[in-house]
């Protein structure tokens, strides 16, 4: 069935490596289905507390804090990069308070 061994290690190998990468490809295609159901949520603001900037898929979170660190998550130019790199886990809507009447103008 087998040449070698090492033929059989090398396939158990790659399925190890495919089962991996396809984790992270349904964890992408997660967010982006994450992200849509988030734009039609309003988020509820209140003086003092931040502002959502984005809306991360577990997966995604604990895959990135355990290969770099979980610290990177507290750095800002990490969070801008890779918001510009994933556009769906942005928090895009922009709040703005409304007194009275808005008719269209």
């Amino acid at each position: 069935m087998f040449e070698s061994e090492q033929e059989l290690v090398d396939l158990i190998c790659q399925d190890i490596q495919a089962g991996w990468h396809a984790q992270d490809i349904l964890a992408y295609r997660e967010q982006a289905r994450v992200a849509k159901a988030t734009q039609r949520l309003d988020a509820i603001h209140m003086d003092g507390v931040g502002q959502l900037e984005m809306s991360i898929d577990p997966y995604i979170y604990h895959s990135w804090g355990r290969k770099y660190g979980y610290e990177i998550w507290g750095d800002k130019e990490f969070k801008r990069q890779f918001m510009r790199d994933n556009p769906e886990v942005r928090r895009n809507t922009k709040r703005e308070n409304r007194v009275g009447y808005t008719g269209n103008k």
